[in-house]
Formats: C-alpha cells, structure tokens, sequence
C-alpha cells in the first residue's frame, strides 16, 4: 500500500471515530444542561476527562445559569486558587500557585495534575466572559480520623455551597468512588459515599473511564507508589451509557473513553499554557 493509500485509508477510520466523540459528547453536554449538579467520577491522572471537563465547561458558558465548578482540592487552597483566577495567567502566577502545599506534597495522587493544572487555566480564562467560579471543596485528608469522615465533610462542604448559590449549575470533578449515588460500598453496606449523601440535591452522576492506555496513580500510602502506569487491558467497549436509574457501579451513565494518557504532576510543568 503506497503512503497516500495508507493516510487516505487512516483517515477514513478516524472520521467516523471522530464523528462518534462529538456524537458523544453532545449527548452528554445535552444530560448536562437537565441538571444543577452534576458529578463527575474519574480515574486521577489522566488528561483526557479533566480536558472533557474544560470542553463542558466552555460549551456550558453560554447557558443562562452561573457556572461553578468544584474540584477535588482541599479547601485551603481557595484563596490561592482565587488569586490565580485573578490574574494574568502569565508564568510567575503560576509558580504562585504551584508553590502552594497541595502542588508539592510528596504524594502525587493525580488531582495536582498538569492537566488539573491545564482546566484552573481555561476556566480562568472563561472567566473573563462569563459568570464561572471554581470551589475547592475537599479537606485535608491526613487530619481525619476514616474515610467516612471525609465523604461527610466533602458532602457538607459542597451541599452547602450549592445551598447557597442554588440558581448556578455545578459541576463537580472527584474520584469515581466519592462521586457513586448509591447506598454503600462494595466492600460496606453502611458505607455512604458523597455522591449518596448528598441525595436532596438530586445529583446526576456520571463515570468517565478510560478503557486502554495510562494514568498517574498510586497504589497505596507510599509516595513512592505514585507514577505513571498503564491500565490492565480490558474487553469494554468505548461509549456512551446515559439514563435516569442508578447503574451498578452507582452512578447514572458512564462514558467509556478509548484511551487516555497519564498526566504528571503540575510542579513538573512550569512553562506557559
């Protein structure tokens, strides 16, 4: 097969994939806009689903409602937070933020990502046009005693700036286990993630996986755990699964992505966007 064959054939395959993303990503947008609280669930560390956030987020600026999103960061990083969203975005902003504990705690879990990093940065820059706020509403997890204790205050902390802002749509980007709907764990029947506690807000959860490719995890309370890694291969297909009852790994709907790539830590990333 001569070089022009082949690129005409590969881009002949990658229009219909092509076409079926934006399908996707349409409907999602379309389930979206139905609800004033949206959960998102992910695997950290990727690129893909906090870019997928960013693309909502900018398809959403134009609805009637005030934007808010809330990320998976503890709430002390707020006023840093605000002030980058304050400024020019240009290097020494960012070496402002990146400074802060959560960016350079030895435990890179994913939520500091480059790509978590890549999403503060576009909605500043939608907030230059329109009404978006960011809410940092996650506590430091080594100053409580259980999980449940932080599933309570993540609960509390975010029904309580929906409560207060009740007219804004929200979307929420967290761990695919804090963001489940449903009564219980699979490992705890009395065990009540956020995404239950907060049922009198009538949350719609959705869980965006990768099927193939990387993430930067960690696979357990070593610091040294945290690195890029590969998912295990899988025989899901990629898609979109939307609908009003609860699935059984407790959400309402899942995007199932093709594949995503790992996003490293944001202290490594100091150049401009």
């Amino acid at each position: 097969m001569n070089r022009l064959l082949a690129c005409t054939v590969l881009l002949g395959l990658a229009l219909p994939v092509a076409a079926a993303k934006q399908s996707a990503f349409d409907d999602l947008l379309a389930q979206v806009q139905e609800h004033s609280l949206v959960l998102i669930g992910e695997i950290h560390g990727t690129t893909e689903v906090p870019a997928l956030v960013g693309d909502l987020a900018e398809h959403l600026v134009g609805a009637a409602r005030p934007l808010r999103v809330a990320l998976e960061i503890p709430a002390t990083e707020q006023a840093s937070i605000n002030d980058y969203l304050g400024s020019a975005g240009i290097l020494a902003d960012r070496q402002r933020l990146l400074a802060r504990a959560f960016w350079q705690r030895d435990y890179q879990d994913g939520r500091s990502s480059v790509a978590m990093l890549g999403l503060i940065e576009r909605l500043r820059r939608l907030m230059l046009k329109a009404d978006v706020r960011i809410l940092a509403f996650d506590i430091d997890s080594t100053r409580v005693s259980d999980d449940a204790e932080r599933e309570a205050a993540l609960a509390q902390n975010l029904s309580a700036a929906v409560s207060a802002e009740p007219n804004a749509l929200w979307l929420t980007l967290t761990g695919n286990l804090h963001s489940r709907v449903n009564a219980g764990a699979p490992w705890d029947e009395h065990f009540d993630f956020m995404g239950h506690r907060l049922q009198s807000l009538a949350p719609y959860a959705i869980e965006i996986l990768p099927v193939s490719g990387s993430a930067w995890t960690c696979t357990d309370a070593d610091a040294a755990s945290c690195k890029s890694r590969p998912f295990p291969s899988s025989t899901r297909q990629p898609g979109l699964q939307l609908g009003s009852e609860i699935n059984e790994r407790g959400h309402h709907g899942w995007w199932l992505l093709d594949a995503s790539t790992a996003s490293p830590p944001a202290n490594t990333e100091l150049e401009q966007p």
